[in-house]
């Protein structure tokens, strides 16, 4: 059953933001890698965001620790429902995302990357 069109997949893991809001030095620069789709940060570089996951990789995170992303490049969606404020503070759950990626991703067979 098709819930969204794939037009609106593509408005929302694609980027969005204008070159001139991407060329200030802030959180979808484009030294970081990431843009912006409608509601949740796309990867554009994979090498300067810093992540395992493939090109077009897509998600967000929520204050409590919530997160989802979706890598198309390798079938993978990624769903955390945590419910922890201010879990960065707490060394035992400051890197939970990244051990969940890396996880997962060292679980794929053919990652296609």
């Amino acid at each position: 059953m098709r819930i969204l069109s794939p037009a609106a997949v593509r408005l929302i893991d694609s980027n969005q933001l204008a070159d001139d809001i991407r060329a200030k030095p802030e959180s979808f620069s484009v030294l970081s890698g990431a843009g912006f789709g409608v509601d949740v940060s796309v990867t554009l570089d994979t090498a300067k965001a810093g992540t395992l996951g493939g090109a077009g990789l897509f998600g967000w995170g929520g204050a409590a620790g919530t997160n989802f992303w979706v890598d198309p490049s390798n079938d993978v969606v990624y769903v955390s429902m945590m419910q922890v404020l201010q879990r960065w503070q707490d060394p035992l759950l400051k890197d939970f995302d990244n051990d969940m990626a890396a996880l997962v991703y060292a679980a794929l067979l053919d990652p296609k990357k």
